[in-house]
């Protein structure tokens, strides 16, 4: 690329290049280059360097620099050695090549068919010579390159193959070049020399010719430098756009606001004053016991159905955990017909890090009502007050906007951005000589990759394995099997690691030579179930079962020197997580937890991982707004997360492409919009004819028949999308959904693209109330012309 990009400058000669990072290509998806070529000085030299990042339709993705140097705008004349043009050389002694790639193979070289390019290996004293071709299917593809890259690398082999290993484990790659000229293009074979640089040996010049001696390329120093493979995979997690942190940012000025939302009203218990708060600020609300309070007023006496409702989620005395009290109003607010086209405010107070630390119970509201966000868009506001009078005045002002979730600080609205991380060389992940490693939730299939990678990857040798609460250890015990044959000496508890005294005397068990450093507790994804399907004891089940643990770990382990300790949890909420309520919830609490903990003074990271595959199928839920990662980017990212000063990090690959289409009509979730860019423009009107007419209206405007036919083509054809088929005509008319194959979530992405395409708010639950295609379009004539 360097010498093209010479080609392009009018100059001759590469004259310097320096690799500064390996470009790690991605197992799935392309990478986009970028060469630039600076203006030429006055002795004629410009600066060159090569920039790579993911091809994605993100937005504000960095650019990765791999190599930097200079271009030259002419080359010194070149005679080459008799030696090239007779051959084989004379006085040269043959060199076996049978063994040479397999050989590579044990050092840590991988290379491909279209790779294995030497053919032939001299030596004369110091001197390498050697011969290489390109593979008879890529000898046509040679006429497009200067030089083949397959070609060039094969030259290079003949220097792997005579020296010795790299020293620790790693492999040798060139890190500079210089004075490279090009002399020739398209050669499909080369003959090769290698001669040293005097003074260094890791360094050599280089001299290729055509098959009849004629000069092709020379270079002046190749220098070759160890990488080990954590350097590789550092690179690689780098480059693969997969790690961010969340910020907490003013919130924009809205383009479009919202319509005025009339009335406001309180129902239940009015924790934070909201009522006074908002009168004071020149809003009028009214009050109400509950929800079905406010619906029967509006049912009975013709009461105006409030724009905005808000519902107090702080903590109760006679309950837990908030997330399973504030549940059931949550499911009201979606169930009746009678709050459609209203928002529900959920307000909390410290539930999220905005200048202090965050309450891991009142968080844990925010992770339910972001998956219900994600099943129900513009339906849920969440707000965290500071319990300022300012703040009422921020909270009116913010709702003129679309934004989903605020942080009310002292007059001031934020709204949370995820933030591209970028990993940095750090000491390692664990400390493991001579001490423990405990982890929490070691049957499921991530637990089981953790503990692996710790031993492989690691060197961990002393693990303490427990199994997630309610589970058998049968899994567990078949892991530290295999972790066993791997030499590691492993302990398998039966302690409920929720339980603060049993886990207190196991670790005080732990022998002293042997002390506990890391704590990983692992949450695996569980059962996807829409908000329906959720009941207050199923939320409350799964926190005190999943968040309660992770608590008891931080309880138990406060204080004890432990050097890492790593709570993993699902991304759900962030990233959109439809059908993820209980596992949004449990991951909230982490989040806030690991604040806790730091803020005491002990180390804790919080990282929240999107779906991932093994052996490329999914290790668990996927989602549309992500892209799986493979179990090997999963840990390179866990390892870089872990080397961040970070207290939350999430590690995921949005799938940027779905989410770009999404963001332009605003329907993305809120946490990405910083990275997708904000909605395009609207296009001006010069009248209100200009707007058109709207799909009710052009529906209504059909005659029976033809307007019969509209919806059931508009049923079929989104019914086909959800599912996955390539045409309507796999949806039959008359199949229930169900026998079709929807579930839950589902029927939920079907009735919210019903809703964004006919302008109508559907209940959740249509698509079942209504049982097959046809009833449901004749249920959307129905309401189309009410």
């Amino acid at each position: 690329m360097a010498l093209r990009a010479a080609d392009e400058a009018g100059c001759e000669q590469v004259g310097e290049l320096t690799l500064l990072e390996p470009l790690v290509l991605p197992e799935r998806g392309g990478v986009q280059l970028r060469v630039e070529a600076g203006e030429p000085g006055g002795d004629g030299r410009r600066a060159v360097s090569i920039h790579s990042r993911p091809d994605s339709e993100a937005k504000g993705m960095g650019w990765t620099c791999h190599a930097t140097g200079v271009l030259e705008e002419t080359a010194g004349d070149v005679v080459v050695a008799s030696d090239l043009a007779v051959w084989p050389p004379a006085g040269a002694e043959s060199v076996a090549v049978d063994g040479v790639y397999p050989g590579l193979a044990e050092q840590g070289y991988g290379y491909g068919p279209g790779f294995r390019g030497l053919t032939a290996l001299w030596r004369r004293g110091d001197e390498v010579y050697a011969e290489v071709a390109l593979p008879e299917r890529l000898r046509d593809s040679a006429a497009g390159f200067g030089l083949h890259p397959a070609l060039l690398d094969a030259a290079l082999h003949s220097v792997l193959a005579t020296t010795d290993a790299a020293p620790g484990g790693g492999i040798r790659l060139p890190f500079s070049w210089q004075g490279v000229t090009l002399r020739a293009t398209g050669a499909q074979s080369l003959r090769v020399a290698v001669t040293p640089v005097t003074g260094d040996p890791d360094t050599v010049s280089l001299t290729v010719a055509d098959p009849t001696g004629a000069p092709v390329a020379t270079v002046d120093a190749i220098t070759l430098r160890p990488v080990t493979a954590e350097r590789v995979r550092q690179a690689g997690a780098a480059q693969r756009d997969a790690l961010f942190r969340l910020d907490w940012l003013d919130a924009p000025a809205p383009r479009t606001p919202q319509a005025d939302p009339g009335t406001w009203a309180v129902v239940g218990d009015d924790d934070f004053k909201a009522r006074s708060g908002l009168m004071k600020a020149g809003t009028y609300t009214e009050a109400y016991a509950n929800l079905d309070e406010l619906a029967a007023r509006i049912e009975s006496d013709g009461t105006a159905r409030p724009g905005v409702v808000l519902l107090s989620g702080a903590p109760r005395a006679d309950a837990r955990h908030p997330a399973a009290t504030v549940l059931q109003p949550l499911r009201t607010w979606l169930a009746d017909s009678r709050f459609d086209g209203a928002r529900l405010v959920v307000l909390t107070r410290g539930a999220v890090p905005v200048s202090g630390t965050p309450d891991p119970y009142a968080a844990e509201v925010w992770g339910l009502v972001r998956a219900l966000q994600a099943e129900a868009p513009d339906r849920f506001v969440l707000a965290d007050t500071d319990g300022s009078k300012a703040a009422w005045r921020s909270l009116i002002t913010a709702l003129a906007g679309a934004e989903p979730q605020l942080a009310l600080r002292r007059g001031t609205a934020q709204v949370p951005r995820l933030v591209r991380e970028r990993p940095v060389a750090t000491a390692p992940v664990v400390d493991a000589g001579g001490t423990t490693a405990l982890i929490s939730g070691a049957g499921g299939p991530l637990g089981g990759l953790v503990a692996r990678h710790l031993t492989e990857d690691h060197g961990v040798r002393d693990l303490l394995l427990l199994p997630a609460p309610g589970e058998t250890d049968d899994g567990v015990r078949e892991l530290a099997g295999h972790l066993a044959a791997l030499g590691a000496r492993v302990t398998v508890a039966a302690q409920d690691p929720a339980d603060p005294d049993a886990l207190a005397t196991l670790l005080d068990a732990l022998p002293a030579d042997r002390p506990l450093r890391t704590v990983i507790h692992v949450d695996e994804p569980g059962p996807r179930a829409v908000a329906s399907e959720l009941g207050p004891d199923l939320i409350d089940e799964v926190l005190t079962k999943r968040a309660e643990t992770a608590r008891t770990l931080h309880t138990v382990t406060a204080g004890r020197e432990v050097s890492t300790f790593v709570l993993l949890a699902p991304a759900a909420g962030l990233l959109g997580g439809a059908g993820h309520a209980a596992d949004a919830t449990a991951a909230a609490f982490h989040d806030a937890l690991a604040h806790t903990r730091t803020a005491g003074g002990d180390t804790a990271v919080a990282l929240a991982y999107g779906p991932w595959t093994v052996d490329g199928a999914p290790a668990g839920p996927a989602d549309p707004e992500t892209v799986p990662m493979t179990a090997d980017e999963l840990l390179d990212q866990f390892d870089a997360a872990c080397g961040l000063d970070r207290t939350t990090v999430i590690v995921a690959r949005p799938a940027f492409d779905e989410l770009t289409r999404r963001a332009a009509t605003g329907d993305a979730p809120a946490p990405l919009r910083g990275l997708l860019g904000r909605p395009a423009r609207r296009r001006a009107k010069e009248s209100v004819a200009d707007e058109g007419p709207t799909y009710k209206q052009r529906i209504a405007a059909l005659d029976d028949t033809a307007r019969d036919r509209a919806l059931l083509d508009l049923v079929r054809e989104h019914a086909a999308a959800v599912l996955g088929h390539a045409t309507p005509d796999a949806i039959d008319p008359e199949q229930k959904f169900r026998e079709l194959g929807f579930d839950s979530l589902l029927a939920l992405a079907l009735r919210n693209a019903l809703n964004a395409v006919t302008g109508l708010r559907l209940q959740p639950g249509i698509v079942f109330d209504q049982p097959t295609p046809a009833e449901l379009a004749h249920h959307l004539k129905q309401r189309i012309l009410d």
